[in-house]
């Protein structure tokens, strides 16, 4: 990002980044949500013990990044925002794991973003 002027928002250069923490019961609800209106879907898992962790390995097309411990949404968010920087995304969109994106969600952000000067 060049930090002097917006970039135009399109998809294809959108990251999702979902913080997860002992999530079994909804992760899979909230990437399928997500799986098709952003680029791609990275996964911060902040060392579950419920096998939140071995669910997202079954996942296809996502990326899932393990910590050894639970840092925090925080930390785990940066790490996931480090991960699209260095993997050329211009944009991320932050969730957690109980967040589920409405039909639409993105679609209605970008037009808002689009409609402001």
């Amino acid at each position: 990002m060049n930090g002097l002027l917006p970039k135009a928002i399109h998809k294809e250069k959108i990251c999702a980044i979902i913080v997860s923490f002992n999530g079994f019961t909804v992760i899979r609800a909230t990437v399928n949500a997500l799986r098709h209106s952003v680029a791609a879907v990275v996964v911060v898992d902040n060392c579950t013990t419920d096998g939140t962790r071995e669910l997202l390995t079954q996942m296809e097309g996502i990326v899932t990044l393990s910590n050894d411990s639970n840092m925090g949404v925080a930390a785990a968010l940066n790490i996931g925002v480090d991960y699209a920087v260095k993997s050329g995304f211009d944009w991320v969109l932050t969730m957690d794991q109980d967040s589920i994106a409405a039909a639409g969600m993105l679609d209605c952000i970008i037009d808002v973003y689009k409609s402001l000067p």
